[in-house]
């Protein structure tokens, strides 16, 4: 039970933090500024590109595939319910 309440709090508050984090500016405006606390550690483990367009490297996109920021969370999400449906 206690995994799958953690999953759904990740899943939501990357959701969440995608949707009020701001990419225009990564030298003056870094995600810690920008109070991100689970981008953060999302892009230490190597994930630096959303299904929005954007990249943390500023490098080009051409396809960000399924593990991309909002495939994480998705993936939190889906992971969650199974857990609970295990329960």
């Amino acid at each position: 039970m206690h995994t799958a309440l953690v999953a759904s709090w990740v899943g939501s508050m990357t959701l969440y933090e995608l949707a009020v984090f701001d990419p225009s500016n990564p030298v003056l405006d870094p995600m810690w500024r920008q109070c991100m606390f689970v981008i953060t550690f999302i892009t230490r483990l190597g994930i630096t590109n959303s299904w929005g367009g954007w990249s943390i490297t500023r490098g080009a996109i051409t396809n960000p595939s399924i593990w991309s920021y909002e495939g994480v969370a998705g993936a939190h999400i889906v992971f969650s319910g199974l857990c609970f449906l295990a329960t």
